[in-house]
């Protein structure tokens, strides 16, 4: 009504709604985003819990209960009576159709908002302490072979053996200038690794690291996009 829908009643109005539709779509994308957002965590937290011995049985289950929550979802919205359960959902711009739409809804919102204060009370998880780890980027685990490569070319550039001890005798005069502005220059390699691990770079990088997949994961991703 706000928006300059007709305020006529809907068992009496047949023409269309764009404000509303607008609305309930941008609503539903909303609802579907909550639901896809607590899966990545939730999987993550399943791993941390179940261990490297059961990672597999857990993820069967959690795929399984996934399975059964989308059948009865579905099932769910086959139901033409949810408006006689939830009557106040109903108002005169919604009728029994919009009113069984709102209560599905509403019941996912519910159980959405109740798994998650079960999941946040009952798991408990031992925190990892922060170590003087190295600052990596998102694709930095499909970049382990030039870090590697980076890593022991910058061991043979500093003079290293395989002792851990230095060679004095193969140290440059130009090795004491290069370690003063090593000083100098981490400063400015901790803002770039900070910006490019801003949640503005994340899209970016996932694109740019596609290229760095073996070749049978194309296959796998042109199957997942033409399943959903």
């Amino acid at each position: 009504y706000m928006l300059g829908d007709t305020t006529e009643h809907c068992s009496t109005y047949k023409g269309l709604r764009y404000r509303a539709a607008f609305i309930f779509i941008f609503g539903f994308w909303m609802l579907d985003l909550a639901n896809n957002t607590v899966q990545g965590p939730a999987r993550a937290l399943l791993a941390d819990l179940s261990g490297p011995d059961q990672c597999n049985s857990a993820n069967a289950i959690f795929c399984s209960w996934m399975a059964v929550g989308n059948v009865l979802g579905f099932s769910a919205g086959a139901s033409g009576n949810w408006h006689k359960w939830f009557p106040f959902l109903m108002t005169r711009a919604c009728c029994e159709a919009c009113g069984n739409l709102k209560a599905a809804f509403l019941i996912a919102v519910v159980f959405l908002l109740f798994c998650m204060a079960v999941t946040l009370y009952f798991a408990e998880e031992i925190a990892l302490e922060p170590k003087d780890a190295q600052q990596l980027s998102d694709s930095a685990p499909l970049l382990n072979g030039s870090r590697d490569d980076h890593d022991a070319s910058s061991e043979q550039t500093n003079g290293g053996l395989s002792n851990g001890h230095a060679d004095t005798n193969h140290v440059s005069p130009n090795s004491r200038a290069e370690d003063s502005t090593d000083a100098g220059s981490n400063s400015n390699k901790d803002d770039v690794e900070a910006f490019n691990d801003g949640p503005g770079a994340v899209l970016v990088k996932i694109l740019t690291s596609m290229r760095h997949l073996p070749p049978g994961m194309y296959s796998v991703l042109l199957v997942m996009a033409l399943t959903w």
